[in-house]
């Protein structure tokens, strides 16, 4: 198992890996306008999800694409896009992202506290 920090999203936690250089080159200028201030759009939702992907995949190779559609969503998703950020070193590079809890290593997911 990667390094990583531990992530629910919906019934299950996952340990959300730093991306790899392969996801960093194809998703680099994205991550680069967020961390810039863009805003999301509608139109980003696949490119999210599709970050949020590779992080997970590299741990948990099976989590299917139907799995991140029905679980993330308007409320979570930056919370776990910034988990995936936090894991790869870049930081909260999502506007807007909830702060971290004190406790490093702790994401908090609507009631859900999880700690590494």
């Amino acid at each position: 198992m990667i390094d990583g920090i531990k992530v629910q999203i919906g019934p299950e936690e996952f340990t959300a890996a730093p991306l790899n250089f392969k996801a960093l080159k194809k998703f680099g200028p994205l991550i680069d306008e967020f961390g810039g201030g863009r805003r999301t759009s509608l139109a980003d939702l696949p490119m999210l999800q599709d970050v949020i992907a590779a992080s997970i995949r590299r741990n948990h190779p099976d989590v299917s694409d139907d799995f991140f559609d029905e679980w993330i969503d308007t409320k979570n998703v930056s919370i776990i896009l910034g988990t995936v950020m936090r894991a790869s070193g870049v930081g909260d590079a999502v506007p807007g992202e909830q702060k971290p809890i004190a406790e490093a290593g702790q994401t908090t997911i609507g009631e859900k506290s999880t700690s590494t």
